[in-house]
């Protein structure tokens, strides 16, 4: 299940371009390193993150395109079939083509990154 969340770096830089949804789950600071925390019976939210060790909420990858489209106007798709998947961003002055990708997954992290950065440059 943890494959459905979108990764640490991301959710850190969605947290500093502004997110704050609910979610069910947390990164928390760990001995090794940021570690994932389930909250399934809650919905946490990054302004709401009262704890030291909570350092931010996880979206999942719907939920991140989706509040990229309703905040930012950013619609993105993939498409494609195996072995190569692509990706598209639609702003409202440009569309951008990412490269080939051999999996669904990396082509979402990818399109998920190039978000964040279009994002940032704005």
């Amino acid at each position: 299940m943890e494959n459905e969340f979108i990764p640490y770096e991301q959710a850190l830089a969605l947290k500093e371009l502004g997110f704050d949804e609910p979610c069910f789950a947390t990164y928390q600071k760990g001995l090794n390193g940021p570690i994932m925390w389930d909250y399934w019976s809650i919905e946490l939210r990054n302004s709401t993150n009262e704890e030291d060790e909570v350092e931010c909420t996880v979206p999942l990858y719907q939920q991140a395109f989706r509040w990229f489209r309703e905040k930012y106007q950013l619609h993105s798709y993939i498409e494609g079939a195996y072995p190569w998947f692509r990706f598209y961003i639609n702003t409202e002055d440009n569309r951008y083509e990412g490269h080939k990708h051999l999996s669904f997954e990396e082509a979402e992290l990818a399109c998920l990154n190039n978000l964040i950065e279009i994002t940032k440059t704005k």
